[in-house]
């Protein structure tokens, strides 16, 4: 696995058909607590485990992959505390469950909005081994990881190439694990 047990996941969606200037900020605040609930609910995790915010697509955080990002209305930040494989997590991420609960639980706390502007679509998703505790507005680590797994629609390019490139991150997520374990930093 990319992570180590106990370790944090900062898991990321791109979603579209969402105007993010048109949701107040208690509303953004609802709608990031509905998606935690979900993706807790689809990734098997507890409720406390997870932190989402949901925040304008031009959201930068520096673990997340900007190569080849496609452009997004939403870009919704969470964090899977005790993310026991990033593989597994994006897996689920990737999933049409996962995607039509989220746009779900989007669409119902929009409702009593004029966010929505379109058919609401999760467009991409990235999953970055990351640091215990890091709420989803913060950085964890100094900048982004280079064993972030990203999948995003076929027509744009994935970042990583095939498996020995896998591989090598693989190994390094190891190490930094290691490394934090042995009471280093990432």
């Amino acid at each position: 696995p990319l992570s180590a047990a106990g370790a944090a996941c900062h898991a990321d969606l791109l979603v579209n058909g969402i105007n993010f200037a048109a949701i107040p900020v208690q509303v953004q605040q609802q709608a990031g607590q509905d998606v935690a609930r979900t993706i807790a609910t689809e990734t098997g995790e507890a409720t406390s485990d997870v932190a989402t915010s949901v925040r304008a697509g031009t959201y930068n955080p520096a673990w997340s992959p900007s190569a080849n990002r496609p452009p997004a209305d939403v870009f919704v930040a969470s964090v899977v505390e005790n993310c026991a494989s990033a593989e597994m997590v994006l897996g689920v991420f990737r999933g049409p469950q996962m995607q039509a609960a989220v746009v779900s639980a989007l669409s119902r706390a929009l409702a009593n909005t004029n966010a929505i502007t379109g058919d609401i679509k999760v467009i991409g998703a990235a999953v970055t081994p990351g640091a215990p505790s890091a709420a989803p507005g913060e950085v964890a680590g100094e900048g982004g990881s280079s064993s972030t797994i990203l999948a995003a629609p076929r027509r744009y390019p994935r970042p990583l190439g095939g498996g020995m490139q896998l591989a090598k991150d693989r190994r390094k997520a190891q190490r930094a694990a290691a490394t934090v374990r042995r009471g280093g930093g990432l």
